[in-house]
C-alpha cells in the first residue's frame, strides 16, 4: 500500500511538471488565455467593478486579416503593453457607462491644439455571454461588433471581435470601395489598470473632435 501511494504521489508531481511545461512552452495569444483565473461574477459585473481612477486598458491588442493571396495576417497593435504603432485608437481604454453603454477613449494628435483625448459611447447589448456592440455617429449606425469572451477573472478579459457590419465607404466618384485584403477579427486583452494620467477624464465627444480637426485644416 505505501508503494501505491508513492507512485501515486511521483505520478501527481510529474503530470503537474508537464502541465508547467506545456504553460511554459505556449506562446502568444494561447498563452495569455491559459494563464487567465476563474472569478465567480459574471463578464458584465467584472467589466463594472472598477474604482473611478481605474479603466479596461488594452495589453495586448492583434488583428488579423486575409490577403489577396489567402494569407492570414497578423498585425499586433499592442503586445505586453507596448505600443506597436501610434495612431487613433492604438490606446485602446474601455470603461462601462452603465449596462447598456461602454465607453471607448481614444488619444490624437490630429488636431492644431495638440493631443486630445476623445470618446464614443457604444451600445452594448449581451447575447448568451458575449456581447454585440454598436456604434452610432449623428444618429447614424456605423458598424456592429460581435466581442466574443473567450475567458476571464477578475482583472483581465480575452475578447475576439467580429465585425457584423460597416457602413459602405464610396470614392469619390461614388463607386463602393473594395478592400484587397479582408478584415477576419481582432483579438484584445483587457487589463484592469490605474492609466498614467487622467487625460481621459477629460476626454471631448467624437462631435467635438471632429470640429476641431476641420478647424486645423
Amino acid at each position: 500500500m505505501k508503494k501505491l501511494f508513492t507512485l501515486l504521489a511521483l505520478s501527481l508531481v510529474m503530470m503537474a511538471c508537464n502541465k508547467e511545461e506545456e504553460n511554459e512552452q505556449l506562446i502568444g495569444w494561447d498563452k495569455i488565455t491559459a494563464e487567465v483565473g476563474k472569478t465567480s461574477k459574471s463578464v458584465m459585473e467584472v467589466l463594472q467593478n472598477v474604482s473611478e481612477d481605474e479603466v479596461w486598458f488594452s495589453h495586448n491588442l492583434w488583428y488579423y486579416i486575409k490577403e489577396e493571396s489567402g494569407e492570414i495576417k497578423e498585425s499586433k497593435a499592442i503586445e505586453n503593453g507596448v505600443v506597436k504603432y501610434v495612431g487613433d485608437g492604438a490606446h485602446y481604454e474601455y470603461r462601462m457607462a452603465d449596462n447598456n453603454t461602454i465607453i471607448h477613449y481614444f488619444s490624437s494628435w490630429g488636431t492644431m491644439a495638440g493631443m486630445l483625448n476623445y470618446y464614443r459611447p457604444y451600445d452594448v447589448e449581451e447575447v448568451d455571454g458575449n456581447f454585440r456592440v454598436k456604434y452610432f455617429f449623428n444618429d447614424e449606425l456605423q458598424y456592429t461588433l460581435l466581442w466574443e469572451i473567450i475567458a476571464y477573472d477578475d482583472n483581465q478579459i480575452l475578447i475576439k471581435s467580429t465585425d457584423e457590419y460597416r457602413v459602405p465607404v464610396y470614392d469619390s466618384h461614388g463607386n463602393l470601395y473594395k478592400s484587397n485584403t479582408e478584415d477576419l477579427y481582432t483579438l484584445i486583452h483587457l487589463v484592469r489598470r490605474v492609466p498614467k494620467d487622467d487625460g481621459w477624464k477629460e476626454a471631448i465627444t467624437e462631435q467635438e473632435y471632429c470640429e476641431l480637426v476641420k478647424q486645423s485644416y
